[in-house]
C-alpha cells in the first residue's frame, strides 16, 4: 500500500485531477464552503463542529452524501474562501487537507442546531499544539463527491493523470471489494477493466470500464472509510525515530519507556493500544527483545512467532483481543510496532495494520535510550506484563512429545505450555508423588536415559531446573549428593543433600553419567519435617511406572561412565524443560 501514505493524499491526487473541470463547472462568484472535516455519523460530526465552533465562526453542517456528515466554514465568495482556507490552515486551526466544496453536493443541515445562526459562534483562543510526537491537527476529509460527470473520453484522460501507486491503490480497493483478484501491478489491462465495470454495475452505473473522477473518489471513499472512521493520521515519533500512520481516534500518545513508545486506549475502542519499538543493537539484542515482548499483556501468548536473523513477528491472539507485533534490523537499530486490537472488529484490524505496514519509517541514526535487556520487570516499568501464574521444571521422556512434570503445573490452570509457548496436555497422574506426564509436540532430542539400577547414598547426583522462571535462560544444575533411599524416605522416593528452589520442581535428577535416576518433588506432608538442606525425589522405578501407565516405554542404561561438567550441562539442556501455568 505504498501509495496511500495517508488518507489525505488521495483527497489531493482526485482533486488536482478534476481541477480544470471543477473550476470550468462552477462560476468564480458563487458562494463556496472550506470543508474541514467530515464524519461518518450525525453524532460524531455534530460534536465535531461543536467543538469547531467554540474556536471559529461561521461553522456549518451538513450531509454531504452515502453516510457522511461534513464540518465546513463559510459560505463565502471563492476568493475570500480561498484566502480564509490558507489562513486557518496557517494558524493550524483546520486540517492541512482541507478544501473547497460548493454548495451543490450538500444536504441537509444539521449544524447550527435547528434555530440557530450559523454566524453565532465566537472563536476562542485555540489550544497550544501538541508535543511531539506529531500527528496531523484532525482526521482527513474523505473525498468530495460533487465532482462533475465525465464522459469515458474524458475520464480516460484524467485516469492518465494518476501516479503508479494511485492506479495501484484503485486496484488494491477493487479488491478490497471482491471485484479484482489479480496482481496489484499499476497496470490497467483487462482484469482490471472487468473489475471496474463490475463495479459499476453494482452501482447502477453504465459499465464501461473506465471509471470517472467521481467514481474513483467514491471507491476510494468507500476504500477508506475504515480508515477514517479510526482518524488514521501520520505521526513523526521524533524520539524514537520512526514515521508511521495511527489511529488516533482510538490511541494517543502516552510516554516513553525506552524502548518503547506507547500510545494507550483513548475509550473509543475499548482494547486498542500501540507500542512503536525503537532500539539500539543487532542480533543478539533482536533475539533478547522477541523473549521480553512476549512478556507483555499487550500481547496475548497464543498464536504464530517466527524469529529470523533479521526480524521477527507474533501474532497474539485471545478471547477479547488480537494483537501483531513485526520488527526488523535497520543498520545497527532494532525498529517495530506492536497493534493490539479488540476481536470482532477483524476487517477493520486487517485495514489498519496494513497501512501501519506501509506507512512505517523508521528513521535512521535516532533511537530511544538504551536498556538492558535482561530485567524485564525493570524494563517494562509502566507497562502490564503477561505472564503465568507459576513456572515448573519437567523433562522429556522421548522423542515424541512425553514430558514429566510437577502436577501443581496443572493443577487449576486455564492451560499448561512449554516455555517456547507450545500446549501441553496431560496424560497420566501419579497424585501420591505429584508427578504428571503431559504431551506436547514431537521434538527429537537426546537419547533420554534412566538408570537401571538403584544409587547407593552418597552418589553424586546433580538436579536440572529453572529457578528463575522465564527470566532464567537455560536451566541450571544444582548439585548435591543421594542421601537415603526408602526407609524414612517412602517408598519410591529417594532424599538428596542439596537446597533446591521452587522452579526447579519436576526436573529430572541426574547421576555423573547423565542418567535420569529421578524427578525432584515438591514438599509434601511426609517431607515437611526435612531439614531446608534435603530435598525429595522420586526414583527411576517410580517413573518408569508412570511412564508406562501413559504408554510411553522409557528407555535404560547401564553405563555409569561419568561425563564432564560441559557435557552434562548439555544432556541437561537438551532433556530439560519449563512448564508454565496460565490462568486462561
Amino acid at each position: 500500500m505504498a501509495g496511500i501514505r495517508t488518507i489525505a493524499a488521495w483527497v489531493g491526487a482526485l482533486m488536482i485531477s478534476a481541477a480544470v473541470m471543477v473550476v470550468q463547472a462552477q462560476a468564480q462568484d458563487a458562494p463556496v464552503w472550506v470543508q474541514i472535516e467530515a464524519r461518518p455519523t450525525l453524532e460524531e460530526a455534530t460534536e465535531r463542529a461543536r467543538l469547531y465552533a467554540q474556536r471559529l465562526p461561521d461553522v456549518a453542517g451538513f450531509a454531504i452524501g452515502g453516510r457522511w456528515h461534513g464540518v465546513m466554514v463559510g459560505p463565502y465568495p471563492r476568493a475570500e474562501a480561498e484566502a480564509r482556507r490558507d489562513a486557518l490552515i496557517a494558524q493550524g486551526l483546520i486540517p492541512l487537507d482541507s478544501y473547497i466544496a460548493n454548495n451543490s453536493g450538500l444536504g441537509a443541515q444539521f449544524w447550527p442546531p435547528a434555530g440557530g445562526d450559523i454566524a453565532q459562534a465566537a472563536p476562542t483562543e485555540p489550544a497550544e499544539p501538541a508535543a511531539q510526537p506529531e500527528a496531523a491537527p484532525a482526521t482527513a476529509a474523505p473525498i468530495v463527491t460533487s465532482l462533475p460527470d465525465e464522459t469515458p473520453a474524458e475520464a480516460r484522460q484524467t485516469e492518465a493523470a494518476l501516479t503508479s501507486d494511485e492506479k495501484k491503490d484503485l486496484q488494491r480497493a477493487l479488491q478490497a471489494d471482491g471485484f479484482y483478484a489479480a496482481a496489484i501491478d499499476g497496470s490497467f489491462g483487462p482484469g482490471t477493466r472487468r473489475a471496474m465495470a463490475a463495479w459499476q454495475s453494482a452501482r447502477g452505473a453504465e459499465p464501461t470500464g473506465i471509471l470517472t473522477t467521481a467514481q474513483r473518489a467514491q471507491l476510494m471513499q468507500d476504500f477508506l472509510a475504515p480508515l477514517i472512521s479510526v482518524g488514521m493520521q501520520p505521526v513523526e515519533d521524533r524520539g524514537a525515530g520512526i514515521m508511521i500512520d495511527l489511529p488516533l481516534e482510538v490511541v494517543r500518545f502516552a510516554g516513553h519507556t525506552p524502548p518503547f513508545s506507547r500510545f494507550e486506549g483513548t475509550g473509543t475502542l475499548p482494547g486498542a493500544e500501540v507500542l512503536l519499538i525503537s532500539q539500539s543493537g543487532g542480533r543478539d539484542r533482536l533475539a533478547a527483545l522477541y523473549e521480553v515482548i512476549q512478556t507483555l499483556d499487550i500481547l496475548p501468548p497464543d498464536g504464530p512467532r517466527n524469529l529470523s536473523r533479521t526480524g521477527f513477528v507474533i501474532e497474539g491472539q485471545s478471547p477479547g483481543r488480537i494483537s501483531h507485533a513485526e520488527m526488523r534490523l535497520v543498520g545497527d537499530t532494532i525498529k517495530g510496532f506492536v497493534l493490539a486490537w479488540p476481536t470482532g472488529d477483524e476487517p477493520r484490524r486487517k485495514r489498519v495494520l496494513a497501512a501501519m505496514q506501509a506507512s512505517f519509517d523508521p528513521m535512521g541514526g535516532v533511537v530511544l535510550p538504551d536498556q538492558p535487556l535482561d530485567n524485564p520487570p525493570d524494563l517494562l516499568s509502566g507497562l502490564a506484563l503477561n505472564g503465568p501464574k507459576l513456572t515448573r521444571s519437567g523433562f522429556r521422556a522421548d522423542g515424541h512429545g512425553h514430558v514429566v512434570t510437577n502436577a501443581q503445573a496443572v493443577a487449576q490452570c486455564g492451560r499448561v505450555t512449554l516455555g517456547d509457548g507450545s500446549a501441553l496436555e496431560p496424560v497420566a497422574i501419579d497424585k501420591r508423588l505429584g508427578l504428571v506426564v503431559m504431551k506436547g509436540p514431537a521434538k527429537p532430542a537426546a537419547m533420554v536415559a534412566f538408570a537401571s539400577q538403584s544409587l547407593a547414598a552418597g552418589t553424586d547426583v546433580a538436579v536440572a531446573g529453572y529457578p528463575l522462571g522465564r527470566a532464567g535462560g537455560l536451566p541450571v544444575l544444582t548439585y548435591g549428593q543421594l542421601s537415603e533411599t526408602g526407609g524414612a524416605a517412602g517408598g519410591g522416593v529417594f532424599r538428596m543433600a542439596l537446597v533446591h528452589q521452587p522452579g526447579d520442581i519436576g526436573g529430572p535428577v541426574l547421576d555423573p553419567a547423565g542418567r535420569v535416576v529421578g524427578a525432584l518433588l515438591a514438599s509434601a506432608e511426609e517431607t515437611r519435617a526435612l531439614p531446608d538442606a534435603l530435598s525429595v525425589a522420586a526414583d527411576a522405578a517410580s517413573l518408569t511406572r508412570l511412564l508406562q501407565a501413559a504408554g510411553v516405554t522409557p528407555a535404560t542404561a547401564t553405563d555409569t561412565t561419568a561425563l564432564s561438567a560441559n557435557a552434562l550441562d548439555r544432556k541437561a539442556a537438551e532433556l530439560t524443560v519449563l512448564v508454565q501455568c496460565w490462568a486462561e
